[in-house]
């Protein structure tokens, strides 16, 4: 097989789904390999769109199948390998983890065709089994990738105890384009400051928590702290931001704390971007669960940032005391002893916050995720050394 001149090398990325807020890294990425790779985005598209309706000329449609067997949710892309027979990338970039049966079949088949094969993983998310067994399934999975990106120190952390080759790993720090925070941050908190107007509580210091409402998010525990809370700070107002599965549940809860309202918001889902405004608006931001990109939001905004520690990558630029504020996962008692001591000492939250904002405009910064991500690339393409 003869492999493409450079500058026509195509190079794709299999995602479950194209999310809106990834599409700011994939053109930033695509910039960079500008005369060296083709990068294509397949996944899931809805009328030509990705989530939120984002689109662009080079995202492909590429359906994913969920479906539960044997007890397991299992994944795949069904006609990718037929796809990329016919179409023959250089390197294909594999989204997935030891649930998806796509990922366990791509290696060989790119190997077989002298593509290169790329894990793209949190590495630490899958669970299910005896912890022994995992580790087997995890080290048999991506050592069949030539390289790895990874979210995180910890995760690299755990590739390596998988017995991944260390030099074969990027670190691509999680995150989004915060940019737009630093470059229109007082249009921001002004809409911060109307969305709190609208809902009654612009003369109160907001606890805000922006994500999905399910059962990993954990909002429940902050409801569960709210009355705890509302006594210690009684100039404070909860505000739950985001949809999903749980939102009636964790409306009627919030009802049943706060009847007027006046005290407890739930939003719902909110158009895009008044996320990041009522971020803008918060005394405290937390994330009780799952942890999300919204910490790199409220950390660029300057907002004291509280989350639940909870093992892998995700949270980690939520460094204890000098980011940010960590407590134990699903403890209740110790959620609301943090939130309440961040309030209590305005001076020290205002600095730990400052070294937040700072990190995420000097580290964790989409520019930085998106030569992480390059550099993977180009260091699998034919002619790289390995």
């Amino acid at each position: 097989m003869h492999a493409k001149p450079p500058a026509t090398a195509e190079v794709w990325i299999l995602q479950p789904s194209i999310e809106h807020y990834r599409a700011p890294v994939f053109d930033a990425v695509r910039a960079l390999g500008e005369g060296r790779y083709d990068l294509k985005i397949l996944g899931p598209l809805k009328d030509g769109a990705g989530t939120g309706g984002v689109r662009r000329p080079w995202f492909e449609d590429q359906p994913y199948t969920t479906k539960q067997i044997a007890g397991q949710i299992m994944t795949w892309w069904p006609g990718v390998e037929a796809r990329i027979r016919r179409r023959r990338p250089e390197a294909v970039i594999v989204g997935g983890g030891p649930r998806c049966l796509s990922a366990w079949r791509l290696p060989s088949v790119c190997h077989g065709m002298g593509i290169a094969p790329i894990c793209w993983s949190k590495i630490h998310s899958f669970s299910g089994l005896p912890a022994p067994l995992t580790t087997v399934v995890k080290g048999g999975l991506y050592r069949r990738y030539d390289r790895a990106i990874v979210y995180g120190d910890a995760s690299k952390a755990e590739l390596i105890r998988l017995g991944y080759p260390e030099a074969r790993i990027h670190v691509a720090h999680n995150t989004i384009d915060v940019g737009r925070i630093f470059e229109q941050g007082e249009a921001i908190a002004a809409r911060g400051r109307a969305l709190a107007e609208a809902a009654g509580v612009a003369d109160k210091r907001l606890i805000v928590c922006v994500g999905r409402m399910d059962a990993d998010k954990r909002q429940g525990d902050l409801l569960a702290a709210w009355p705890a809370l509302q006594t210690l700070i009684p100039d404070a107002a909860l505000v739950l931001v985001g949809g999903g599965p749980d939102l009636e549940s964790r409306e009627a809860q919030a009802h049943a704390l706060d009847p007027t309202g006046q005290r407890v918001v739930v939003t719902g889902r909110v158009p895009e971007g008044d996320d990041y405004a009522w971020l803008s608006a918060a005394s405290v931001a937390i994330s009780p669960g799952a942890v999300g990109l919204s910490i790199n939001q409220s950390l660029a905004f300057g907002v004291p940032t509280v989350i639940a520690d909870e093992p892998g990558a995700d949270g980690e630029i939520v460094r204890d005391g000098e980011t940010g504020w960590r407590y134990r996962r699903g403890d209740v008692p110790a959620l609301v002893d943090v939130v309440a001591g961040v309030m209590a000492d305005e001076a020290k939250a205002a600095a730990i916050a400052a070294a937040g904002r700072r990190l995420m405009r000097e580290e964790i910064t989409l520019e930085a995720m998106a030569a992480t991500l390059d550099g993977a690339i180009r260091a699998a393409l034919p002619g790289a050394a390995m």
